[in-house]
């Protein structure tokens, strides 16, 4: 699977509406899961969502899920033949909201 980053921006810009809440959170980041990624895959896309926290100024990306408000899973799914970034924003276990954008495809080089 080969394509720029760029690509999964659009998948991103769900990150913005769903991890904005009424206040400033602290917000740790998961490393993305997904069945064919490699390590360098899920690295790069992991990568990619906490940029686009570290962009919201109203939250803090923190390294400590213990010491988060909220808690945001990755992960690359299949979706009727279909790449599609999930992405999960968790508190103490619970799934409060997700999103689903469909991507081309995730850069293996």
């Amino acid at each position: 699977m080969k394509t720029p980053a760029g690509l999964i921006v659009s998948g991103l810009v769900a990150v913005a509406a769903f991890a904005s809440t009424a206040q400033a959170a602290d917000i740790y980041v998961r490393q993305t899961k997904g069945a064919d990624l490699d390590r360098k895959q899920t690295n790069e896309i992991t990568g990619l969502v906490k940029h686009a926290v570290s962009q919201m100024p109203e939250h803090r990306l923190i390294n400590s899920e213990r010491q988060a408000d909220f808690t945001l899973q990755p992960s690359i799914v299949t979706r009727r033949d279909e790449l599609v970034l999930r992405i999960e924003k968790q508190k103490d276990g619970d799934i409060l909201a997700m999103s689903e954008e469909p991507i081309n495809s995730v850069s293996s080089s």
